[in-house]
């Protein structure tokens, strides 16, 4: 829990190397529910590579703890406000606050990549076929800029504004009140 100009929300934030996991979808899940029930705001700061896709996310729960996050998300009816500070690939940018499951707000900071897929794997999947006229590093580099860029996403509705890092505290705070 953290005050924004005087407004005390929850932060929920990326951890274990940016992959959302189990637990963080749990516990995600249930800091989002709890706000809810005493209309307490929550701060989703984004930076994850995507899904955990090892062995032990396969056999367990995993899908339905991912499901209940979601439900959280776009069950609740208290403030939401989401930054997206570095990374956000495929499933996870959706299940962590994004406008589709029903942010308030969605920001991102210049330096943010938003994509389906990473910028490697996308480069692999989509333009591979490129490779050898241009190096898989230029190809990625372009694939960020042009297609997972901060700005892309603004104009694609994904995100309402890209800020300055100097300016996040003050926009959190802004669109809290």
């Amino acid at each position: 829990f953290a005050s924004f100009g005087g407004v005390m929300a929850a932060v929920i934030a990326s951890d274990n190397d940016g992959t959302l996991d189990i637990n963080a979808a749990r516990v995600a899940a249930k800091t989002v529910s709890f706000c809810d029930s005493f209309g307490i705001p929550v701060v989703t700061l984004v930076d994850s590579t995507g899904l955990d896709v090892s062995l032990e996310a396969e056999g367990a729960a995993y899908a339905s703890e991912l499901a209940r996050l979601a439900y959280a998300y776009t069950s609740s009816s208290n403030a939401k406000v989401t930054v997206v500070v570095g990374k956000a690939y495929g499933a996870a940018f959706t299940l962590l606050g994004s406008k589709a499951v029903g942010a308030d707000m969605a920001l991102a900071l210049p330096t943010a990549c938003i994509s389906v897929l990473s910028p490697e794997a996308s480069v692999a999947f989509v333009w591979n076929d490129k490779v050898g006229e241009q190096s898989r590093e230029e190809l990625e580099a372009e694939w960020k800029e042009k297609c997972a860029s901060a700005a892309d996403a603004c104009d694609r509705g994904e995100v309402d504004d890209i800020i300055e890092p100097s300016e996040l505290r003050q926009r959190i705070c802004s669109a809290l009140s």
